[in-house]
């Protein structure tokens, strides 16, 4: 399962890539600085936001070609982050392992608006501000499918996440945002 493949001895958690990556992330654009034993610097890229078919209208392959198109390019790790939902984490995490990819998990969603007011066509004031949620650790991925769970019942739209809620859930779990403006 995806919660023994993050407490598997030998497999580093996703902190020794995360917190890194998250640190250089304005800069590099989620890369991360690596000094292999020739002591030469090189950078090596790792997609933190990517969406499988899982993702209705935002994805168009499979976890399976993800994993094939990122071994294939000399990749190390991604993380699959679909759109409000984690259906392609177990497909991912197989075919990432198949394929020598370390997988990394998380999802790309909302924050719940401040307002919920409409202007006069029908369309949402505030679109609240949208937010990648990467997984740390077993607690996180926990943590992540409550939040998900949360946010289809807080459905406005689309399903959404309150603040408040996020950060009482938010152990596990780096947070990356705001992706398109602040909330």
């Amino acid at each position: 399962s995806v919660l023994d493949t993050l407490a598997t001895p030998g497999h580093p958690p996703a902190s020794d890539l995360l917190l890194h990556d998250l640190a250089f992330l304005c800069v590099f654009a989620s890369s991360r600085l690596c000094v292999p034993s020739n002591g030469v610097l090189s950078m090596a890229f790792v997609h933190l936001r990517t969406h499988s078919s899982h993702s209705l209208l935002d994805g168009a392959f499979t976890p399976g070609a993800l994993a094939k198109a990122v071994a294939k390019l000399g990749m190390d790790a991604c993380a699959l982050t679909d759109v409000g939902n984690l259906c392609g984490t177990v497909e991912w995490m197989e075919a990432a392992q198949k394929a020598k990819v370390r997988p990394l998990y998380g999802a790309y969603g909302w924050l719940e608006p401040v307002t919920r007011d409409l202007t006069p066509e029908g369309t949402p004031v505030d679109e609240g501000s949208s937010v990648l949620l990467l997984v740390e650790d077993g607690d996180g991925y926990r943590n992540l499918c409550a939040l998900l769970s949360d946010g289809i019942r807080n459905l406005w739209f689309r399903p959404r996440t309150k603040l408040d809620e996020l950060v009482e859930r938010s152990a596990g779990l780096f947070c990356v945002l705001p992706m398109d403006h602040g909330p």
